[in-house]
């Protein structure tokens, strides 16, 4: 092996066991958080509150998402009354049907020389 390669493995394995220390030692503060929580009372509080605003933001997040269904929805069904069929002959050019969807959809007309038109 190389003297290259033997420093690279080296880094390699710092770098893995530095992340695994720092893991370790959030855990152990996060442990030592929640353990003075319960000390001072407030462990309690902190659980009830978190709880019930978590609920409270996915309620507000559903009816919001709901009343943007509903506008959305009942904005289709407008859309959608305006809009007429394209006709028999316009079904039978080639790419007439294509062509007439997209004129109902407000695209501007092809030009001449298009083979589809």
């Amino acid at each position: 092996m190389t003297p290259l390669q033997i420093v690279l493995i080296v880094l390699i394995f710092l770098i893995v066991l530095g992340t695994g220390m720092a893991f370790l030692r959030g855990q152990e503060e996060a442990r030592k958080k929640r353990l003075m929580g319960v000390v001072q009372g407030n462990a309690a509080l902190r659980q009830a509150s978190s709880a019930v605003n978590e609920k409270d933001l996915q309620n507000k997040r559903r009816a919001e998402i709901a009343k943007k269904l509903k506008s959305d929805k009942a904005g289709a069904d407008d859309i959608a009354g305006q809009k007429s069929k394209p006709g028999l002959d316009e079904k039978n050019r080639p790419g007439g049907a294509f062509v007439s969807r997209l004129a109902n959809s407000g695209f501007s007309p092809f030009s001449p020389w298009c083979s589809l038109c």
